[in-house]
């Protein structure tokens, strides 16, 4: 099978299997689950398998959701309608936002909204799934009809144009195209999945004013800017250093990592190395951050710099 765009898939494929086929171009491996029947003909699911080309089975009803796709999965208790009503209010406020997505009926009494937002690929395993519990509550409407279990990395969903075991097909709905080339994540949404991350880590979210201001110093300003990644590549190691034994007083490790590797384009591996050291000993004075700051020519951020942390005993 050729590689296309999820869009014009959305046009061509109307099997449940030449749509394992297109995912497992972009997505392998990942779990599917076949339908099954017991001995008087009903439905029953059977052993997850690894998705490949070389697998017999007909139909496979559920396929796992992908890292970087989102699903509103809106069941409500028997009635179509009222998942449709439910899923329209949650559409109109996506094409608001400017996102594009497909909608499909389940095969049951269920509505499948499904998206994919790239960005999602560069956060861990653990940060998507409250990335993804907090979009999911961006755009629903507290009902109590969407299902949150969606945001598990193994949680299955029916594939495209399977059977349910209700009877029905789960069939293409409608399909949205905005003038939007890419979704994106709102700034909000990467904040709370953040917040609740460092608050389960036993963290507190800096939110007041004055821990702001201090953030907002020159040197850490600069790593956050993105200049070092061009820059200054050959001091990603003492950059990180300094920006870590900052940041640490504030945030957790994990969030931290997150940012390291965006700003330094260095490896997870590396990162983690010296996150964990800095972990060990979370002092480090304005007066440590300079040394840094002068090996590399950049003191001159120093200069009205805004951080006060350690002013008095300087003086």
């Amino acid at each position: 099978m050729e590689k296309i765009s999820y869009f014009d898939a959305l046009k061509k494929l109307k099997t449940s299997r030449e749509w394992l086929d297109y995912y497992n171009l972009f997505f392998r491996p990942f779990w599917v689950q076949p339908e099954g029947k017991d001995k008087e003909g009903n439905f029953i699911f059977c052993k997850w398998d690894i998705y490949s080309d070389s697998l017999t089975q007909d139909n496979y009803c559920h396929r796992q959701i992908f890292p970087i796709e989102i699903v509103f999965d809106y069941d409500c208790s028997k009635s179509l309608e009222r998942a449709e009503w439910y899923a329209d209010l949650t559409r109109d406020k996506l094409i608001k936002e400017n996102y594009n997505f497909s909608i499909f009926y389940s095969g049951g009494v269920g509505i499948h909204i499904h998206l994919f937002l790239p960005e999602l690929a560069k956060y861990s395993e653990e940060e998507r799934k409250y990335i993804k519990k907090h979009f999911l509550k961006k755009f629903d409407f507290d009902a109590g009809y969407i299902d949150y279990t969606v945001i598990h990395p193994k949680r299955l969903i029916s594939t495209e144009w399977s059977k349910h075991r209700k009877g029905g097909i789960k069939a293409l709905k409608e399909v949205i195209q905005t003038t939007k080339e890419q979704n994106y994540i709102p700034k909000e949404v990467i904040e709370k999945a953040f917040e609740e991350i460092e608050k389960e880590n036993g963290m507190e979210f800096v939110v007041d004013e004055n821990v702001k201001d201090k953030i907002n110093m020159n040197c850490i300003k600069f790593i956050e800017d993105g200049k070092v990644r061009k820059e200054l590549k050959d001091f990603r190691r003492r950059l990180s250093f300094l920006y870590s034994s900052y940041m640490i007083h504030k945030h957790s490790t994990t969030y931290i990592i997150n940012k390291l590797m965006n700003y330094m384009g260095s490896s997870q591996k590396e990162i983690e190395q010296i996150v964990k050291y800095v972990s060990k000993d979370r002092n480090m004075s304005c007066r440590g951050r300079r040394v840094i700051l002068k090996e590399i020519n950049k003191d001159s951020l120093c200069e009205n710099c805004k951080c006060n942390l350690t002013e008095k005993k300087e003086k």
